[in-house]
């Protein structure tokens, strides 16, 4: 999900702050046994923590984190949350479950008040530390929901959809619109994805469609191969759900080899990044969606494209504005919770009750569709298709629910 961490101001360090004391990893781990002078229990502050890769195969996906520091940055400019200023703190997970799982011992050690994640792998190990742990504070996640649901975990919150409801709706996307009756189905093959590869299938044949499943190992170089298999399927549509370098490859390799069905990719790309490396054969590729088209004009957009401007130029694009997202739930979720108490941040009891109870208003950060907390790992309710043109996003349809079922 390649190398920003030195696109960070403040060089190649392993957190970033705002408003907080910045230390490095070994120095947190090391609090953890004794304690931190970072607080979220004497009421001053909102303390917010956050683990995302910024370093590793997947820092692209680091921006997302730059989008989230900028809304909490903003906001802090604008007085806060609540009249309380933000102490944030960002640490690198690398992607990975040990980077999960350490930073969330970490971050833990500063007793926030909410806690964010950005990336399927290490959410999946950190919730176990909540779980085994039976930490209360509530867990934002940028991940497949999935994740966040199988983790029965109750106090973590998705963002993102659930990849097997995505994938569904975009197998009834392409057979409404495309009459598909053989859809292929190429999917990185790890944890995260494996579902999609059985259940996505049964969903098809439900609605008397051969969908054709593919597993491609994230490790593989051999792309020509996969392409076959594609091809042999003799699918009119192909679905692909992985990395961005790997799904460019896939549709790149189909194309130098003259099969070129209609391909449609999921909400988890980041879009700009595969819209590169996908170059000229990204031209048509359908893009499920709950995010509003980047460009889209709206006071939020504005706010976000102005804050981007001003902190991180180079995240002013579709994974700031998932960053961007992830703050606005969290924020809006912690001023109802104030409003709630007095005026007085909530405890984390108080604040998973509310959020529990959360409909969400309409446009929340650079969202699309219905987003609703009610008891579901995701909020998404609803999905809108984008289409490349012309090396851009544009909409080819609204804003529609998402199926959640085999039929």
């Amino acid at each position: 999900m390649g190398g920003l961490r030195s696109g960070w101001p403040g060089g190649s360090g392993l957190v970033r702050g705002v408003g907080a004391v910045v230390l490095s990893l070994g120095v947190m781990a090391a609090a953890t046994g004794c304690g931190s002078s970072s607080s979220g229990s004497d009421g001053s502050k909102i303390v917010v923590r956050m683990s995302a890769p910024m370093s590793g195969t997947a820092a692209v996906y680091g921006q997302i984190a730059m989008g989230f520091e900028a809304f909490m940055k903003a906001q802090n400019d604008e007085g806060g949350i609540g009249g309380f200023p933000i102490d944030l703190k960002v640490i690198d997970n690398v992607e990975s479950p040990d980077g999960g799982a350490t930073t969330m011992l970490s971050l833990l050690a500063d007793k926030p008040d909410v806690v964010a994640i950005v990336g399927s792998t290490p959410t999946q190990a950190s919730l176990q530390v909540v779980k085994a742990k039976k930490i209360q504070t509530p867990v934002f996640a940028a991940s497949n929901a999935g994740v966040v649901g199988d983790s029965g975990v109750k106090n973590a919150y998705g963002m993102n959809t659930d990849y097997l409801e995505e994938c569904y709706y975009d197998t009834q996307y392409l057979i409404d619109k495309f009459h598909a009756k053989k859809i292929a189905l190429v999917y990185e093959d790890d944890p995260v994805a494996q579902k999609e590869g059985t259940d996505c299938p049964a969903y098809g044949k439900a609605l008397g469609v051969d969908v054709t499943a593919i597993p491609v190992s994230a490790t593989t170089t051999d792309f020509n191969s996969i392409a076959a298999k594609v091809k042999a399927t003799g699918a009119q549509a192909a679905q692909i759900y992985g990395l961005d370098a790997l799904s460019a490859s896939v549709i790149k390799a189909s194309s130098s080899i003259g099969f070129n069905p209609q391909w449609m990719t999921f909400s988890g790309t980041s879009y700009d990044s595969f819209i590169k490396l996908a170059g000229a054969q990204g031209e048509g590729i359908l893009v499920s969606s709950w995010m509003v088209p980047i460009d889209s004009q709206s006071a939020e957009a504005d706010r976000f494209h102005a804050a981007m401007k001003k902190y991180y130029p180079q995240a002013d694009n579709y994974l700031g504005a998932q960053g961007w997202t992830l703050a606005a739930l969290a924020a809006y979720n912690l001023q109802k919770g104030i409003e709630a108490n007095d005026g007085k941040i909530p405890s984390a009891e108080q604040l998973n009750e509310i959020i529990g109870q959360m409909n969400l208003p309409d446009g929340i950060g650079m969202s699309g569709g219905k987003m609703v907390y009610d008891g579901s790992a995701s909020p998404v309710k609803e999905l809108s298709v984008l289409q490349i043109k012309n090396g851009t996003l544009v909409t080819v349809a609204p804003p529609a629910p998402m199926p959640t079922a085999v039929p």
